[in-house]
């Protein structure tokens, strides 16, 4: 099972990053499903499903660290 972050789309395929941040592209209609930019798939025997968990924990961290960096010196 292999897991991979979307880091971007670019015309028929999904430019995803591994675990090892290895660029690997993948064609949009092997996934088979909608995705975005950010999301987690985990890939088994060529089968991709979203990691919808990981992917909204990571969004929530994401956004705190934002909020932490733009709100800083607001006192």
């Amino acid at each position: 099972m292999e897991r991979y972050v979307i880091d971007r789309i670019e015309g028929d395929y999904v430019v995803c990053l591994d675990e090892n941040d290895n660029s690997v592209d993948i064609p949009l209609h092997i996934i088979g499903i909608e995705v975005r930019e950010g999301m987690y798939l985990l890939c088994n025997d060529g089968r991709y499903t979203p990691e919808t968990e990981l992917t909204e924990q990571v969004i929530i961290k994401n956004k705190d660290r934002l909020n932490t960096i733009f709100n800083r010196n607001k006192k």
